[in-house]
């Protein structure tokens, strides 16, 4: 009997598209809520961050911009905002 081993994987593994899945960390949420409380939407909020990840990064933005833990989606970052901003106005609604 003889038997081969492949070493090979049937899912991505460190590659962006399993990268993009990975939750931002809490460092990005207190950023974002920093953005948020200056005035930004949650669109002009990423917008900014990603040229801030751009001016960081350069030629490596692309690869940076891939990980999902270190660049949230625009889904993520609109429902940052609506979590915050809804325990704004439950506040403001008792006044």
């Amino acid at each position: 009997m003889e038997i081969i081993v492949h070493w090979s994987h049937n899912h991505t593994s460190g590659t962006a598209s399993a990268l993009k899945h990975r939750p931002p960390t809490k460092d990005l949420e207190d950023i974002f809520e920093q953005y948020f409380s200056s005035g930004h939407s949650p669109s002009s909020a990423l917008e900014l961050f990603n040229l801030k990840l751009f001016n960081e990064h350069g030629d490596d933005y692309y690869k940076v911009v891939a990980d999902g833990g270190k660049c949230p989606t625009r889904k993520w970052c609109y429902d940052l905002f609506y979590k915050l901003f809804e325990k704004v106005c439950i506040w403001r609604s008792f006044w």
